[in-house]
């Protein structure tokens, strides 16, 4: 498989600007600020966001009138660049940020060129330039880079930063991202009193079936730096709490009876943040029938590779096949039942059986292997497992009575009976429909809008799918027409569905074919599982 690099759009909106005059103390008031920015590649430099055209402050509910702000700073800073942080969470390298930040600058914190000097120690900045701003009007563009990357704002007076914020840009193509950038100022008053310069909700999204709860945190940063997690201290609150109630500790729990998306909102002291919550009913595990019949396997189009061609007939008995991907909640359950059973072992760090490494835990950062226990990292519970082997996905589906599924299985799944293009019909692959951003996201992000037509998610995009059989170019010209269990060797096993890498609209179709060798583990292989009636 080849990995095809997208061009990437970025929208990145949505500033949020607290400031205080000069006085004994900080006010609480606050104005925000509206910019749009349009990613543009630009080899190979990596790419510039450019303002868009008539973009503009936009008045908040509680905005003051600011006499003037001469120029705003900003530097794209790629944390990926960082090497020992490797494939971490958000909230992890943000953490680590901090706690060098904290640990080990010395310098003037109040000053832009001591900011481009500590960060320039740890992580690669991909720009630092300035947004000229007068009045409602912005103008200027900034370099950037693909990907995830922290975004640092400040206003400044006099070479003094006098507020200053961070946020995040991810964009993907087709999509408007809004991106809250906190901003702050960290000066004490003249009397030294400490007050609350933000509060920040973790997690900041999540996805939730109706048979599970999240316990949410407020996390308080004060004028001099210092932090609280609080949980009861905070007021919580959820809109329009349809399809859930939170208590006045911070733990959500969704209802049994619809699904959709939920805010949750904390406040503290007059400052207050939000969370995304989607709310699906059902259950990682469920699995769905296929009915018997025939469809249409391989590609009626003429682009793409010739390894789908040529487009026939296959007849499959009923089935069923999971919903969603097996998740990390499901496959950490899964190492220690079997563990427990001796059906794997632990060799060198990782789960083996019969020889076969299952899962690279060296790579992974969703499962933790501690005191004879794998758990899961945190918010990690509902993606779908990676770093697999084909090994790891079969063990699982053998352990729990079950199979990984035929390529035949998993295109009629993905595909029903109209020869469709992809999951969700013929209109073309945009984000809407399934995740390419270069993050993983938990499952059933895209339900019920890239669903297939027996109601199965994640069908494209996000991670690529292990199946049962081997790999052969040529195999759909003398494939059975009844029930093709693929060839009887082979070197390489299928992959199916693409993945956060392998996205462009070809590899996302319901027929394209991805290999690999059964031992190989890479970041965006996972599976779902079959049974036969």
């Amino acid at each position: 498989m080849k990995r095809i690099i997208p061009i990437f759009t970025v929208m990145l909106a949505a500033a949020f600007l607290q400031c205080n005059k000069p006085a004994s103390r900080p006010e609480n008031k606050s104005a925000g600020f509206r910019f749009q920015f349009s990613y543009v590649e630009v080899p190979p430099v990596g790419g510039i966001f450019k303002l868009m055209e008539e973009s503009h402050a936009a008045s908040m509910e509680k905005a003051i009138e600011m006499q003037s702000i001469d120029l705003a700073m900003v530097m794209v800073v790629d944390f990926s660049a960082y090497d020992s942080w490797g494939d971490v969470t958000q909230s992890d390298w943000f953490a680590e940020y901090t706690r060098v930040r904290d640990d080990e600058w010395t310098g003037d914190r109040n000053s832009w060129s001591e900011w481009v000097r500590f960060i320039g120690n740890y992580m690669h900045i991909a720009a630092n330039q300035a947004l000229k701003i007068e009045g409602q009007e912005a103008s200027g563009m900034v370099a950037g880079a693909i990907g995830l990357n922290r975004i640092i704002v400040a206003l400044i007076e006099n070479n003094i930063i006098r507020y200053i914020g961070e946020g995040t840009a991810l964009g993907v193509e087709g999509e408007t991202q809004n991106i809250e950038i906190q901003v702050y100022s960290w000066s004490q008053g003249d009397d030294g009193q400490v007050t609350v310069a933000t509060v920040e909700i973790k997690p900041d999204s999540t996805l939730l079936f109706s048979n599970q709860t999240q316990q949410f945190s407020c996390v308080v940063r004060y004028s001099n730096w210092d932090t609280d997690t609080l949980t009861s201290e905070a007021t919580w609150s959820v809109s329009p709490g349809i399809y859930g109630s939170i208590n006045t500790s911070g733990r959500f729990q969704p209802s049994t009876s619809g699904e959709g998306n939920e805010k949750v909102k904390v406040s503290y002291q007059g400052k207050q943040d939000s969370a995304k919550v989607k709310v699906i009913q059902g259950a990682p595990g469920e699995m769905i029938p296929i009915p018997s019949g025939s469809f249409t396997m391989g590609k009626t189009s003429t682009s793409g590779a010739s390894d789908s061609s040529p487009a026939h007939t296959v007849i499959l008995s009923a089935y069923y096949i999971d919903r969603f991907e097996v998740t990390c909640t499901q496959y950490a359950a899964f190492l220690n039942a079997a563990i427990a059973e001796g059906a794997v072992q632990m060799s060198a760090g990782n789960p083996v059986r019969n020889g076969q490494i299952l899962l690279n835990m060296s790579s992974s950062n969703q499962l933790k292997y501690a005191n004879g226990q794998f758990t899961v990292n945190s918010n990690m519970g509902n993606h779908p497992i990676g770093y697999l082997s084909w090994y790891g996905a079969e063990a699982y589906a053998v352990f729990y009575g079950k199979r990984l599924p035929t390529e035949a299985e998993w295109e009629k799944a993905a595909r029903g009976t109209d020869a469709r293009e992809y999951p969700w019909g013929n209109a073309a692959a945009t984000g809407a429909y399934y995740n390419y951003s270069y993050v993983l996201k938990p499952i059933g992000q895209f339900h019920p809008l890239g669903d297939s037509p027996y109601g199965l998610s994640d069908m494209a995009g996000n991670i690529y799918e292990w199946v049962n059989d081997w790999y052969s170019d040529t195999y759909y010209a003398s494939s059975p027409s009844t029930n093709p269990n693929g060839p009887a060797t082979g070197t390489d096993k299928v992959l199916r569905g693409g993945s956060i890498f392998y996205s462009t609209y070809y590899f996302v179709t319901c027929y394209s074919r991805g290999r690999l060798k059964p031992d190989d583990i890479r970041s965006d292989q996972g599976f779902r599982c079959a049974k036969s009636y």
